[in-house]
């Protein structure tokens, strides 16, 4: 396996259920949210072009106040920004971030346009609490920043006596003349695995796709037919879909969605996640290609309770995934995709 951001992402514990974890799932948003942070600011500390061009051009810190220091560099240290960059007593930037995929909104008290940027909570409102950090915990910097990274929504940011506001989109952190750096490259194609819109499309350089338009198009309609065979309208549920250029890892499917007629089976899984399984195609790493089904059961009883309610069921063995954090299926027997896929709902529903 290539070394790189995204495949430590993948084999820690930050990927929870897998790579397959929907988009729309909230506890899994906020893992890829926090890794990116962690990785930024694994590049801020180690690559010197990076960290000048982001706290220069991005953050705005002169470079009279960069000359000669070493900026102190903490990831959710504090309960007021994702990334906190200072010198003590010189300058300061709390970067609150974004992937900047619409999933995620700037809360009310992080957003210095809302009067609840400033009120005690709870939560405590960033602005003040970074305004008392701002002479404890950063040694009263002359200039202090606040900036939000990767949000497109309205931003109204007024002027304030000891807190400057600001806004940095994604495509504003590529240094320039950059292109051939292998480290920032993984960097961004790291971003982009993670949901990062303006870094989606880096792993798709040079490819010509044009012959797997009709395989594309019959996967799609297949699927979209075999939920609607069940009651499910697929132009409303979430495309779950990924690829991992380093590894070659594929995956084009549907998210299940938690309770209506799979209740049972959500409450086998637990959990608040909004979805409880996904089907589809994938092609795994050395593998040949598979149709699937996975289950969101994240906890060992969790997975027992489900191989329980399944147990009776004439469906394909479950697995658990390589990770122990889901269960898994692929198809054994001789039904083709429509009716592999349509069995295994049926069996997953509470009618079963």
């Amino acid at each position: 396996m290539k070394a790189g951001f995204f495949n430590l992402y993948r084999w820690g514990r930050y990927d929870g259920a897998g790579h397959r974890l929907s988009s729309g799932d909230s506890a899994a948003h906020q893992e890829r949210e926090r890794f990116a942070v962690a990785a930024v600011a694994f590049s801020l500390r180690h690559h010197d072009k990076f960290r000048s061009h982001f706290l220069h051009n991005c953050c705005g810190i002169p470079s009279k106040l960069l000359a000669g220091h070493s900026p102190m560099i903490t990831v959710e240290e504090n309960k007021w920004g994702d990334l906190t960059v200072w010198v003590p007593g010189v300058w300061a930037c709390i970067i609150e971030f974004k992937l900047g995929d619409g999933l995620r909104a700037l809360d009310d008290w992080q957003n210095p346009s809302m009067e609840r940027f400033w009120e005690p909570g709870p939560p405590r409102g960033y602005g003040l609490a970074i305004r008392k950090a701002r002479t404890d915990a950063l040694g009263s910097p002359k200039l202090c920043k606040y900036l939000i990274l990767g949000w497109t929504g309205e931003l109204r940011l007024s002027a304030h006596p000891h807190l400057e506001f600001g806004r940095i989109l994604w495509e504003e952190v590529v240094p320039p003349n950059s292109s051939g750096d292998l480290f920032l490259n993984d960097l961004w194609d790291c971003l982009g695995n993670l949901g990062v819109p303006a870094f989606q499309l880096q792993k798709f350089k040079g490819m010509k796709l044009a012959q797997s338009t009709e395989s594309s198009a019959q996967m799609f309609k297949l699927l979209e037919g075999v939920a609607r065979h069940i009651g499910l309208n697929a132009r409303r549920l979430p495309w779950n879909v990924g690829i991992d250029s380093d590894s070659g890892e594929a995956h084009f499917g549907l998210d299940i969605p938690r309770g209506g007629q799979f209740s049972k089976l959500s409450e086998c899984i637990g959990g608040t996640g909004e979805f409880i399984a996904w089907l589809g195609y994938e092609c795994p790493a050395n593998a040949r290609p598979r149709i699937s089904i996975w289950i969101y059961a994240e906890t060992k009883d969790a997975q027992q309770k489900t191989q329980r309610y399944l147990k009776t069921a004439n469906a394909e063995q479950l697995t658990r995934s390589p990770d122990g954090t889901g269960l898994f299926a692929t198809r054994t027997t001789a039904d083709d995709d429509r009716r592999w896929f349509e069995k295994m709902l049926s069996l997953l529903r509470d009618s079963q």
